[in-house]
């Protein structure tokens, strides 16, 4: 009796075990979300929660962080360039608070915790970025980093084209001037180019024309370099150069005695490192073979006028002809060396002799004049001369006369001798 009732009372107490623990279990599961969602009330007695209780006021013990937002991205802006200043632009969630740092090829640099980069020469041909580190209160700390930027050097604020002085013809001396550059301090340096060509050792402010010049088209080019600067050049306006002009630095004219036997030179001046031909005319017309800087006069050209033509020329120069005032010729003239003398006894009945004396050229033959008290004797033209009663007590002379063919006579007196009066 006893054996079957209890085995009617298991199959009760199985099923009141299993709606127990059914009712916990979903009770508890109605807690968790509860705790989740932060309305938990506080367990009934037995397990429960009391749909009457109010919920909890302890806040969750890990709270979620917001996310700072980005407004405008972090940003290098600014000439990247030798002595210029960079700046970091970003933009975040109103309120946030920026700290930088910049960095030269990713290696921090000491001090530079700005919203700007002053450059310096360090910089140059550097890779150069910044990094930004945002905070909010609430907010997750946010770190960006911008993209970087190559520097270069700095270039001039001024830097003018130059310009040429001077004329443009070969010879000359042109000058060129580089103008005001900015920043001072720059070196200049020069170079000349010939049809775009570079002039060798021409890299002088000022350079001469050579007749390679002529004809071509000449230009200046100014380099201006400085630390931290980029190496500039810039070049003038090109110059046509002009064929050089011989110039005369003495005039062209004869000179020399314009007589028989006389040699004719040319005098003049010109330019260093000219070239002349020359062609001597003898009455308009041009003498065979007379092209040289002197010419001999001869028979022919006694009263003739002669003159001469120079062709002067010199590379890169404008050839330059020009005649010499003419010049009449004359025949030739006798110079007296020594003077002729008397020679014999000075008496009345005595011959007196003339000597001829001496001329700067030879005399074919001798003309004779005897002479009383400085007046011609009438008669009396030999070489020799009897005095007669008449001259006694006088003063005797004699002139000599050179004669030559082509010469013009001349004439030289001797010195007087007095005669004896008895």
């Amino acid at each position: 009796m006893l054996s079957s009732r209890l085995d009617e009372v298991r199959p009760q107490r199985t099923r009141t075990s299993r709606i127990l623990a059914y009712t916990a279990a979903a009770s508890a599961f109605a807690l968790t979300g509860a705790l989740i969602a932060g309305t938990a009330a506080p367990a009934a007695p037995g397990g429960f929660s009391s749909p009457s209780a109010s919920p909890s006021a302890n806040p969750s013990p890990h709270p979620t962080l917001r996310t700072i937002a980005v407004v405008k991205p972090l940003v290098v802006s600014g000439t990247a360039r030798y002595d210029s200043t960079i700046k970091a632009t970003g933009a975040w969630t109103p309120g946030s608070n920026a700290t930088y740092q910049w960095y030269r090829n990713s290696v921090a640099i000491k001090g530079a915790t700005g919203t700007s980069l002053r450059l310096g020469t360090a910089d140059i041909r550097a890779k150069i970025h910044v990094v930004a580190v945002v905070k909010l209160s609430g907010y997750a700390t946010r770190t960006d980093t911008s993209s970087s930027v190559t520097v270069g050097p700095a270039l001039f604020t001024s830097a003018p084209a130059p310009t040429i002085s001077g004329t443009a013809k070969v010879g000359h001396k042109l000058t060129v001037s580089a103008g005001a550059w900015a920043p001072a301090a720059a070196t200049l340096g020069y170079q000349w180019y010939r049809n775009g060509q570079a002039v060798s050792g021409a890299t002088a402010v000022t350079y001469t024309l050579t007749a390679a010049d002529k004809g071509a088209d000449l230009k200046a080019r100014v380099r201006a370099a400085k630390g931290g600067y980029t190496t500039t050049d810039r070049h003038s306006a090109p110059v046509k150069v002009a064929a050089g002009t011989i110039s005369a630095t003495k005039a062209f004219k004869i000179s020399g005695t314009a007589r028989y036997g006389s040699t004719l030179k040319v005098s003049q001046g010109w330019t260093p490192g000219v070239k002349i031909t020359y062609q001597w005319y003898r009455n308009g017309k041009p003498v065979k073979g007379a092209t040289k800087s002197s010419f001999a006069l001869s028979a022919k050209d006694i009263g003739a006028k002669i003159t001469v033509r120079a062709t002067v020329t010199k590379p890169g120069y404008s050839s330059r002809a020009v005649t010499a005032k003419a010049v009449s010729v004359g025949k030739a003239v006798f110079s007296v060396k020594t003077a002729p003398k008397i020679t014999g006894t000075k008496k009345a009945g005595a011959i007196l002799r003339a000597t001829t004396g001496s001329f700067s050229a030879k005399p074919t033959s001798y003309g004779h004049q005897w002479y009383r008290n400085g007046k011609p004797i009438s008669g009396a033209k030999k070489s020799s001369y009897r005095v007669v009663k008449a001259d006694r007590g006088q003063k005797i002379s004699v002139r000599v006369t050179a004669k030559r063919t082509y010469y013009v006579n001349k004439t030289a007196r001797s010195a007087s001798v007095r005669i004896a009066a008895r």
